[in-house]
């Protein structure tokens, strides 16, 4: 009986709130593909992240501050390979790899092109700290880079309080030569 009670309580909330057109502040909650570029595309597969955090929606522009969990496994976990030391013996080694983690903190702004009251279109840019992990058998590195992050995408508004994100964004990292793109899907309420 939980489930029917629970239905009820979340339509009623947006019955009530049901003229289109959000135009107001809420919490956003993000679900994403994330695809390594540059060097790391070449040992990582594409992994599954989330943002949580603070949107504004008015008529002419989005905002956006979160923070973010993004996991990329390797595409091989262990590597086994032959090399040659200096004086000309051949030897067997083992090259390990762990998961490349990602916490991204940022902030983003982006002009909306409305198509009508409930859909427009955004073009804007982010900037952010990224917080980033990742270790092999040679290597293991924890740290903060800056990323500069543009992005388009295609906003909602199922109801006045309730608004769907879609959105490609791209994580340059000016200072390494580890980025990403996504693609998320996110609702603000």
């Amino acid at each position: 009986m939980k489930g029917p009670l629970f239905l009820y309580f979340f339509l009623s909330i947006f019955i009530q709130n049901s003229m289109f057109g959000q135009e107001n502040d809420g919490i956003m909650i993000k679900l994403g593909q994330y695809h390594p570029t540059g060097t790391i595309k070449e040992t990582y597969n594409s992994g599954i992240g989330f943002e949580i955090g603070y949107c504004g929606i008015d008529e002419d522009f989005i905002t956006e501050i979160s923070i973010g969990y993004i996991k990329m496994t390797p595409i091989n976990d262990i590597i086994y390979y032959q090399y040659t030391d200096d004086y000309g013996d051949v030897h067997n080694a083992v090259y390990e790899f762990d998961n490349y983690v990602l916490i991204p903190i940022s902030f983003s702004g982006a002009r909306k092109l409305k198509f009508s009251d409930k859909h427009s279109f955004f073009i804007g840019l982010g900037v952010g700290i990224i917080n980033y992990k990742y270790s092999d058998t040679n290597n293991s590195e924890i740290g903060n880079t800056v990323a500069l992050m543009p992005k388009t995408g295609f906003s909602f508004s199922i109801t006045k309080a309730l608004s769907l994100l879609l959105d490609i964004k791209y994580n340059y990292q000016p200072f390494e030569s580890r980025s990403t793109w996504s693609t998320s899907i996110g609702v603000v309420f």
